[in-house]
């Protein structure tokens, strides 16, 4: 899923690439888009991103060298994963738009009561999310 975030009053334009499950992408990923847009003001659109390699180059360059910030949101481990691979490819074109990327650790992750527990342990709760991506982008 690509949430695309368009532009503000401002002009200044925030994207989230996010992949994994129907219900993590379409479900949250939305909920996060729609409370991002009328906290900030910003025009947001989800977009299914369908797979993680290969990477759409072309589309994720232009919308990065646009961007202010680039999120990636991924139900795997972050380490090696969907956010690796976008920062991979913007850096291979020289596009220094800051990345923030959310998933799980790179390391065994512990059981918890029910999956809104785990992700909170582990910084994915919406609230969680929604907050670092409003302190990086000032």
């Amino acid at each position: 899923m690509v949430v695309l975030i368009g532009l503000s009053k401002y002009n200044q334009i925030l994207f989230i690439l996010t992949i994994g499950p129907k219900l993590f992408c379409e479900t949250e990923a939305q909920a996060l888009a729609d409370q991002l847009a009328a906290q900030t003001g910003l025009s947001v659109g989800v977009v299914n991103a369908r797979f993680a390699k290969p990477l759409d180059e072309t589309l994720l360059v232009a919308q990065a060298k646009a961007a202010r910030l680039v999120v990636t949101f991924e139900d795997g481990a972050v380490t090696g994963g969907f956010g690796t691979g976008a920062l991979e490819v913007l850096a291979e074109h020289g596009v220094r738009t800051p990345v923030l990327r959310f998933g799980w650790p790179d390391r065994f992750v512990g059981h918890a009561t029910d999956v809104k527990t785990l992700r909170a342990a582990h910084g994915l709760a919406p609230a969680q999310m929604l907050a670092a991506i409003k302190a990086k982008l000032g």
